[in-house]
């Protein structure tokens, strides 16, 4: 059996990289004088008949999360183990001071991964591992397709890392995620979910299809994997084009330089999509610019201002950007709120700023520190449209719901679901998360609940 230690390093959470000396682990603690006692895992790994399989990774994550999104967790510290010729691994860790629950993902080609797919979820096995102590965890994997390529510029230079997104498109209609992750250090990658296609490769059949993207390339995709057959499946390989880079600086209607807004280029129906964010002068730079004609737009809230422009793109070019005058809308009246100030989203001011939600609770200041409430990093013109499972078209409605949805949590601090929508140089996006709330929060929220709206609580 062996084991192996590796990290991950920023937004690229799916670079694995081995360690070679002493680092410090600050999600567990101070470093100690000297190295605690070993921590053990031990289990054994089989197939759905309860045949050892060997060469099966065993990926153990500190802390704990749901190993399905490894790759979107920047500061996630990864333990590796193989299993042995009877399927059996033992992983060793000197690095935990004290007890600590960590997360578990079991990968084998020809098997699905242990967590499962996005969409349909798995085993969520989460151990707790202490110094001096031995924790036990087994598992059986279910069979799987399994596919392998290799990811290359133009001119045949493996480029990582770079995001995957393996997807199932139904015969019948919809989509579903299958899988995330990124490529490795030399361009490769792995998928693990697809089950074997059950139709014939035809036009009514379900198709499997991967995404790739990376901020400085052209987006790829495969559209149709399943078509791939025998070797081809662990030999495929993906060409990125460089495309076009567009740079530029945009200004007022006054011509002063904006700074801090999102530069936004993709293709009709919203394909190719890239963004950039202007700096503190204005200027902006986006590469992987799909050639050909493209959508440019930037929105500006605060100023009330906008642009819109249709430019074909053949090469590398300077645009320079003059906003307009947004059609006008009526300010809305400001809530503050959880430490934000947010006011109601209504049909003239969707209109007006092209954004997703007509009705809603829009940010008009996030405050100096929204990370506070775990849902991210808000920006002006996110706009709540969800709390719990409830549709909220209002302040009010958004104040009422997160207190009746906290009035039957127990305990200091309460979870609340909430949905918003959001606009990055990445991507447009629903992003649901969970606010994270004290009883001092709450108690904050029925004082704003008194003032603003009466003592008597909205619709629920």
């Amino acid at each position: 059996m062996t084991s192996r230690i590796t990290t991950r390093r920023g937004w690229l959470g799916g670079l694995l990289a081995v360690l070679l000396g002493t680092m410090a682990w600050p999600a567990m603690g101070d470093e100690p004088a000297s190295k605690p006692a070993k921590a053990v895992l031990t289990g054994l790994i089989e197939d759905q008949a309860g045949e050892p399989l060997a060469e099966a990774r065993v990926r153990v994550g500190i802390p704990a999360i749901d190993m399905r999104f490894i790759d979107e967790k920047p500061n996630l510290h990864l333990f590796e183990a193989v299993t042995d010729a009877k399927g059996r691994y033992r992983l060793e860790l000197d690095v935990l001071a004290e007890p600590a629950r960590v997360s578990i993902d079991v990968l084998k080609p020809g098997y699905q991964r242990s967590s499962g797919t996005p969409m349909g979820g798995g085993d969520f096995r989460r151990v707790e591992m202490a110094p001096g102590r031995e924790a036990e965890a087994s598992f059986k994997l279910t069979p799987a397709a399994y596919y392998r390529g290799v990811v290359v510029d133009e001119a045949g230079k493996p480029l990582p890392p770079l995001r995957f997104r393996a997807y199932i498109r139904f015969a019948g209609g919809g989509t579903g995620w299958v899988e995330g992750t990124t490529t490795a250090a030399d361009g490769t990658f792995e998928i693990f979910n697809y089950e074997e296609p059950r139709q014939p490769a035809d036009e009514d059949a379900d198709k499997g299809s991967i995404s790739i993207s990376h901020p400085d390339y052209v987006d790829v995709s495969i559209e149709d994997l399943f078509q791939t057959k025998g070797a081809e499946r662990t030999a495929l390989r993906v060409v990125m084009p460089r495309g076009c880079q567009i740079t530029g600086t945009v200004v007022n209607l006054v011509g002063r330089p904006v700074p801090g807004v999102v530069v936004v280029c993709q293709r009709k129906g919203g394909e190719g999509r890239k963004g950039a964010l202007t700096d503190e002068h204005g200027r902006f730079a986006i590469k992987g610019v799909t050639k050909g004609t493209n959508q440019v737009s930037v929105r500006s809230l605060p100023l009330k201002q906008k642009a819109d422009l249709t430019v074909d793109f053949n090469e590398d070019r300077d645009l320079p950007i003059r906003l307009q005058l947004m059609p006008p809308f009526d300010e809305p009246e400001r809530y503050d709120v959880l430490g934000m100030q947010v006011g109601d989203l209504t049909p003239q001011i969707r209109k007006a700023c092209d954004l997703r939600f007509d009705q809603g609770v829009l940010i008009l200041d996030p405050g100096a520190d929204s990370k506070r409430l775990g849902i991210g990093e808000l920006k002006v013109g996110d706009h709540f449209w969800m709390v719990g499972l409830h549709r909220v078209r209002s302040t009010r409605e958004f104040v009422d719901r997160i207190l009746a949805e906290a009035a039957e949590q127990d305990g200091e601090r309460v979870s609340i679901r909430v949905v918003y929508a959001m606009s990055r140089p990445e991507f447009d996006a629903n992003n649901t998360q969970y606010l994270d709330l004290s009883r001092e929060d709450l108690r904050e929220l029925e004082e704003v609940r008194r003032k603003a709206f009466g003592d008597g609580a909205g619709e629920k």
